[in-house]
């Protein structure tokens, strides 16, 4: 909601600039400051966090946004962005992971192991939705009658995107593995 409000009083370039700033640093912050900082390797954790944080926002907000401007427009070139946040996503997730786990063979028997498999399926399902959003429906977008389906995918990549979410928040309330 604030975000939204603070978009609507952007006027100027430089007012765009500043709450990008703005938004980059609030997102950024937990990076330094959550399970990242306890790590090990403190630098790589916190800089897999924050490409973490950053692309799972700019992806969820763009869907979320989709769903409320014309897609057609902006599908094609929301796609490509799109992709590029699901690979950032997944190689600092990994990345994350292995900065955090000591023990591999105490982590495989830890219930922070099993949340994160839902985490990592739920991610696969959203990469087989864009996967089938790319290479059948972008192509068809300017069709009025595709504009329902895109709108019908969308709204199944935010459930499961919020439901990835939800699971984000129960790892971070987590012991480290």
């Amino acid at each position: 909601i604030s975000t939204g409000l603070m978009l609507m009083r952007i006027h100027h370039r430089v007012d765009a600039s500043f709450a990008l700033l703005l938004m980059l640093v609030a997102i950024a912050l937990p990076g330094f400051t959550g399970h990242s900082a306890a790590a090990a390797s403190h630098w790589l954790a916190s800089t897999t966090m924050i490409a973490h944080l950053v692309s799972m926002n700019l992806w969820v907000g763009g869907v979320l946004l989709l769903l409320v401007v014309e897609q057609r427009v902006t599908l094609r070139s929301f796609s490509a962005l799109a992709l590029s946040c699901y690979i950032v996503i997944l190689l600092s997730g990994v990345a994350n992971l292995v900065t955090r786990v000591g023990d591999w063979n105490a982590f495989w028997g830890n219930p922070y192991a099993l949340v994160l498999a839902a985490k990592a399926v739920l991610l696969l399902v959203l990469g087989a939705l864009g996967s089938r959003q790319r290479s059948r429906v972008v192509a068809a977008a300017t069709d009025d009658a595709v504009a329902g389906a895109v709108a019908r995918v969308l709204a199944i990549e935010v459930t499961v995107m919020l439901t990835a979410i939800a699971l984000a928040v129960v790892l971070a309330r987590m012991a480290n593995p």
